[in-house]
């Protein structure tokens, strides 16, 4: 069933991931949830959340300009760029 504009849907987390942060950003967190009346830990996952999405979405805005150039000037250069590329995200070629 589809959300209705503006309404979020709940989502289970059934995954563990331990961090550690600075005494000033564990401070900062807490101050942050507290005003949005969350639980920090919800706020550090709702963070990490749009971090991933973000690096996602830039990583694959670099692969398109990637296989543009590619297409423009050949495959040479874009074969390197795929190489630095998969150094950032740790996936081989």
């Amino acid at each position: 069933m589809a959300n209705k504009p503006g309404v979020v849907s709940i989502v289970r987390r059934d995954k563990t991931l331990r961090l550690t942060v600075t005494s000033d950003i564990y401070e900062r967190l807490e101050n942050l949830a507290v005003t949005v009346g969350v639980p920090p830990a919800t706020l550090a996952t709702v963070a990490v959340g749009f971090y991933v999405s973000n690096q996602e979405r830039a990583l694959g805005a670099v692969q398109r300009m990637m296989d543009k150039v590619g297409a423009e000037i050949g495959s040479l250069a874009v074969d390197e760029g795929h190489e630095q590329l998969s150094l950032l995200t740790k996936t081989p070629r």
